[in-house]
């Protein structure tokens, strides 16, 4: 009976090595790939934004002069709330989902990664928070590829990003 799970087994736990290294050496191109752009690795100086996250969204905003402000980014990808406005009703719902999910999951995953790791003690973990923490992401990651590191003010652009107070949040 051990021969025969021997047979079974052995195989497939060397095509698990195989896959292992392949996804080792990936995660090393990706990681590689980040550290090389000056904007993914600005990028990745917020807490939760890794290389993947960075890269992913770099390649989505391709240039980032497509949009005049960066509140417009977050709308782009499907990060504002849709309006529920019926005469003497005005519920705002859940995000309207346009756009890139890819790059939306990537930015909500970070959100969450950094809502995790900030407020592990707190009781807000709500959607919202997230939700708003992923459209900031958006914001600034645009304001960053869009002025290569120089001020918004001395480019003579438009682009505003609003920072997240803890008061946002809770």
């Amino acid at each position: 009976m051990d021969d025969v799970l021997t047979h079974a087994f052995v195989p497939l736990l060397d095509a698990r090595v195989v896959l292992y290294q392949h996804a080792s050496e990936l995660d090393q191109r990706v990681k590689r790939a980040a550290s090389h752009d000056e904007v993914c690795m600005r990028m990745m100086t917020v807490a939760g934004v890794g290389p993947i996250a960075s890269l992913t969204f770099k390649a989505a905003v391709d240039d980032p002069a497509r949009f005049k402000r960066s509140r417009t980014v977050g709308a782009h990808f499907g990060l504002t709330l849709r309006r529920y406005q019926s005469g003497e009703h005005d519920n705002p719902g859940r995000i309207s989902k346009a756009g890139d999910r890819d790059v939306r999951a990537t930015l909500y995953a970070a959100a969450n990664a950094l809502l995790m790791r900030t407020m592990a003690g707190s009781q807000i973990k709500s959607r919202t928070a997230r939700q708003a923490i992923a459209k900031q992401s958006a914001e600034r990651g645009h304001a960053t590829a869009a002025h290569q590191g120089s001020s918004p003010r001395r480019c003579g652009c438009r682009t505003k990003t609003r920072r997240l107070a803890p008061q946002d949040v809770d």
